[in-house]
């Protein structure tokens, strides 16, 4: 096995672990949507987004931050139900993604 196919196997399993905390995240979080609607609580806690995002943001080199962020505001959005899906594809030609 090449040095390239080994990490390669690393960056899979990185994926994987990401993944399952995905996952894990989804499932606490779905918990927390029904929780508010139960108690009548504001779907929406911006100061706490922006406790989490300080967070991770300290946790990160400034070189990787603006990723970093933007992958958390993502999951925030997702949370609060704002990401529609309205369609999935992918055109593939000569073994490139030419849309996703």
């Amino acid at each position: 096995m090449s040095e390239l196919d080994e990490l390669r196997n690393e960056v899979d399993a990185a994926d994987d672990a990401i993944l399952a905390a995905l996952m894990r995240r989804f499932a606490i979080t779905d918990r927390i949507r029904e929780l508010k609607n139960r108690e009548g609580v504001p779907r929406t806690d911006k100061e706490r987004e922006r406790e989490i995002l300080a967070r991770v943001a300290a946790a990160v080199p400034p070189a990787k931050r603006d990723t970093v962020c933007a992958i958390w505001e993502r999951l925030f959005a997702g949370a609060r139900g704002e990401i529609e899906t309205i369609a999935r594809g992918v055109c593939v030609k000569d073994g490139k993604v030419l849309l996703s």
